[in-house]
């Protein structure tokens, strides 16, 4: 799970259409450093979904880039807009076919979905920062989706860990 990256103050008179905000120059190069630290924590995906929103989509780019896919391998989904359902969320992140999911999103969703998965009431505190990942883990075992939240970190740290392997 990975939050787009920063894509600077909400601006009603450039983008009269939130939607259509992009990645910062700077939130460019800062969510493409996180996310070479993050292909260090984790096995690749199998397949990434992103928001159709411009900055999610951006870091998808980035993210596949570095993947060594194409832009066409960005499944869109409306699922992983801001203010979606995390339980219809993971129920549409678990019925996919792949074992490894990367979805690029938005608060409050990516962040209802970890407090889901912990079993933790909403504002519970647990955020997801920009160009931030957590990973979550279904249960395969169980007849209902049932997740876990494995870790959640900062663009910061993943960053530090691209340069700076463990």
């Amino acid at each position: 799970m990975i939050r787009h990256g920063f894509a600077g103050t909400p601006d009603v008179c450039k983008f009269p259409d939130d939607s259509q905000r992009p990645l910062t120059h700077t939130g460019k190069k800062k969510t493409e450093q996180a996310l070479v630290g993050l292909l260090k924590l984790i096995e690749g995906p199998e397949l990434v979904v992103s928001s159709p929103y411009v900055r999610a989509m951006e870091t998808a780019e980035i993210f596949v880039q570095l993947l060594g896919f194409s832009r066409r391998d960005i499944l869109p989904s409306d699922l992983l807009l801001p203010d979606e359902n995390p339980y219809e969320t993971l129920r549409f992140v678990g019925s996919l076919r792949a074992s490894r999911v990367a979805v690029v999103g938005h608060n409050p969703n990516l962040s209802r979905m970890a407090q889901v998965a912990l079993g933790a009431p909403a504002g519970s505190g647990i955020s997801l920062r920009k160009a931030g990942a957590a990973l979550l883990r279904k249960h395969t075992a169980t007849p209902e989706d049932q997740w876990d939240l494995r870790w959640l970190t900062t663009a910061k740290l993943l960053r530090l860990l691209a340069v700076n392997p463990p």
